[in-house]
């Protein structure tokens, strides 16, 4: 049951702070909604670069990509070039795909004669510059590869590089030969 409209009343000077807290609550949001548009650059640009949310500027690009396949039971390793067309240095730092239950930057190199694979944490590229990834150089190492690891598949792989970017590619896999 409501009161009828004449048991209201209105204290002295309560409808004119009424109509302050109004005018005030209006002028916020107006400002509100002028300073987003203000920062509007700055909020997208933050988006844009937060950590996970990278994407690998275009000018990085993978070329000749493939993985070579032996067994179920031995490591694959990852093939390729990785260009660098932009202006700075770019730092390669790790490796991630569904299809490897770990995948990690290697380096085969011959010491006192004898030649050995070795992990890296990372590998410079040079501006206007590019890695191969080949066999007895730099590679991929795709430990317990998955069970669709067959020749004539191919595999989705991401590049993580230092400061939260990333690049994806798939890649053929291919038999011993690397046909």
């Amino acid at each position: 049951m409501t009161a009828p409209a004449s048991c209201w009343t209105v204290q002295p000077g309560l409808a004119a702070k009424a109509t302050q807290l109004a005018v005030i609550a209006s002028e916020a949001q107006q400002s509100r909604a002028s300073l987003l548009h203000s920062f509007r650059p700055a909020l997208l640009l933050l988006l844009l670069t937060a950590p996970g949310a990278l994407a690998a500027p275009a000018s990085l690009t993978i070329s000749h990509a493939w993985i070579r396949y032996i067994t179920p039971t031995l490591p694959a390793a990852g093939y390729f070039t990785l260009a660098n067309n932009t202006d700075h240095v770019v730092t390669l730092d790790g490796a991630t795909s569904p299809d490897c239950g770990q995948l990690m930057l290697h380096q085969s190199i011959v010491q006192n004669g004898t030649a050995k694979m070795q992990m890296v944490s990372s590998i410079p590229v040079l501006s206007h510059g590019s890695v191969t990834f080949s066999p007895g150089a730099y590679h991929l190492m795709c430990m317990s590869p998955s069970a669709v690891m067959k020749p004539g598949q191919t595999v989705p792989i991401t590049l993580h590089f230092l400061g939260g970017a990333s690049l994806d590619a798939t890649f053929p896999v291919r038999t011993a030969t690397g046909k």
